[in-house]
C-alpha cells in the first residue's frame, strides 16, 4: 500500500475494516442474545402443590347475609 494516495488509502481501510469490525459486532451480538435468555413469567415456574394450593384458596365461597341483603 505504499504507493497509494493518502485518499486511496483511507478508503482502503474503511472498505477492509469497517465491515470486518461490523461482522465481529453482529456476532458478538448474537453470542450475547443466545446466553442472556429471558427468564420465565413466575407463573409458570409454580409447582404443582402450590398451583393446587392456590385452586383451593380461590374456590371458597364468601357467606352472604341475605337477610340483610
Amino acid at each position: 500500500m505504499g504507493d497509494l494516495t493518502k485518499w486511496e488509502t483511507k478508503a482502503a481501510t474503511i472498505n477492509i475494516i469497517f465491515p470486518i469490525a461490523g461482522v465481529v459486532a453482529l456476532l458478538l451480538l448474537i453470542v450475547v442474545m443466545t446466553v442472556i435468555k429471558p427468564k420465565q413469567p413466575e407463573n409458570q415456574k409454580k409447582k404443582p402443590k402450590e398451583a393446587a394450593g392456590m385452586v383451593e384458596l380461590g374456590s371458597e365461597e364468601e357467606e352472604v347475609d341475605w337477610g340483610s341483603f
